[in-house]
């Protein structure tokens, strides 16, 4: 899910150490040391998130376009930089307890040097369940985690994901691959502390929030988290799938159904048997933004396109999905 590397380039004691130069600027940030997967795997944790925090400076202050990496993609704007650093910045200021002043809006490298402090006191590896004691392939992916904390919205947790994509500086194929960061991918995922109640979302305040944030750190961030673009669209599509789930097991469905490769007593079935839990929140607009607005959620397997008209919903439509994966050996 995630990824990291390491390569050539300055000779560092310490994680703070290497820190504190690239915020200085004392060393040229294209000259950060590149970093393989054997390295990922046998250093220590502080070095590793050091070495990788110093790329991702590298790729945002600078031009330079790394090498190949496992999936092709065009070379980095600068717009799209900006948008790496407004996800990043966005990670750092939503975690409880963010400091002040805030982040420069504009990327920058004062910016960069006050993101990469923040960063470095709430984010952790990942530790990839897949790697092996052994690795055979180059560093493609590195995952770096904050714990889960506690959003805005009561009794909602969320964990922040920062996925680092990395492209060769050499062009070994194996573990001892120099590796360079050449791009970042930022997710969020939720879970509810309890099911939400409330027709709403509910706004707490900071001492509510610093009290569900000593619950939701206590969360397993691997265990039933679910993906959603934000708070209040988590909010809305587990709501909605609670509501049709409820809904379906009702003698008289008050909503139509339409299912595509199922009849409809069946799929029926399906919803009224599904886990809110196992859900997958896409695209969700709050029903106070029209009339009538749709949300798309994945239910235990199931697309599914839910309609509310006038605060209830009017429709669900099933779509069955099939998902093929298919994992790189180590």
């Amino acid at each position: 899910m995630l990824g990291r590397r390491l390569g050539g380039g300055i000779v560092f004691a310490s994680a703070a150490t290497l820190l504190s130069c690239v915020a200085a600027s004392s060393v040229p940030l294209h000259n950060v040391r590149p970093i393989s997967k054997l390295e990922a795997r046998s250093l220590p944790e502080k070095y590793v998130v050091a070495r990788v925090l110093g790329q991702l400076a590298a790729l945002l202050l600078t031009d330079k376009t790394p090498g190949a990496g496992l999936i092709a993609r065009p070379p980095l704007t600068q717009a799209d930089r900006q948008v790496i650093y407004d996800r990043l910045s966005q990670v750092a200021l939503e975690y409880p307890g963010a400091g002040s002043p805030p982040i420069p809006p504009a990327l920058s490298e004062d910016g960069v040097n006050q993101l990469l402090e923040r960063l470095t006191g709430i984010i952790s590896l990942w530790h990839d369940p897949y790697w092996t004691q052994h690795p055979q392939h180059p560093l493609w992916q590195l995952g770096l985690h904050t714990r889960p904390y506690a959003t805005r919205i009561r009794d909602l947790c969320a964990v922040d994901s920062i996925t680092m994509e990395f492209a060769h500086v050499d062009g070994s194929e194996d573990a001892s691959a120099r590796m360079r960061v050449s791009n970042v991918m930022i997710d969020r995922s939720y879970k509810f502390l309890v099911p939400p109640s409330s027709e709403r979302p509910v706004e707490v305040s900071a001492h509510e929030r610093s009290g569900t944030d000593t619950a939701c750190a206590k969360l397993d961030s691997d265990q039933n988290f679910f993906v959603a673009p934000n708070d209040v669209a988590a909010f809305e599509g587990v709501t909605l799938a609670q509501a049709a789930i409820t809904s379906a097991s009702q003698p008289a469905l008050p909503y139509v159904l339409s299912c595509d490769r199922k009849d409809a007593e069946a799929c029926r079935k399906d919803i009224a048997s599904a886990h809110a839990s196992n859900i997958w929140v896409g695209k969700c607009a709050p029903p106070d933004v029209s009339p009538e607005s749709a949300c798309d959620v994945m239910l235990d397997g199931n697309d599914l396109v839910i309609t509310v008209k006038s605060g209830a919903i009017s429709q669900v439509d099933v779509h069955q999905t099939v998902v093929i994966a298919d994992e790189l050996a180590d």
